[in-house]
């Protein structure tokens, strides 16, 4: 069970585009508009990307006002994404 999860996690890591998304939310949180712009991507492929990372449990979400802001699940993450860059 355990390597299954730690699966999911890579494997929701893996595309550039979800890595490029963490790294956004590692500096701040953002909305899906917000992260679009950040990262160059438009808002339905961004929102298909961040089901992805949080179905793997590394983004949550947070409702403000009529807007839905996303940001890392966990600060390991950060962790997480810093060991891929160091790697890569």
């Amino acid at each position: 069970m355990r390597n299954e999860k730690a699966a999911r996690v890579f494997l929701a890591m893996c595309e550039p585009a979800r890595l490029q998304i963490l790294q956004k939310l590692a500096k701040s949180k953002g909305c899906v508009q917000e992260i679009g712009k950040s990262v160059g991507r438009n808002q339905p492929n961004v929102s298909q990307h961040l089901r992805v990372l949080k179905d793997a449990g590394l983004v949550k979400t947070k409702r403000e006002g009529k807007r839905v802001c996303y940001s890392l699940a966990d600060e390991r993450v950060k962790m997480l994404i810093g060991i891929a860059e160091a790697i890569g």
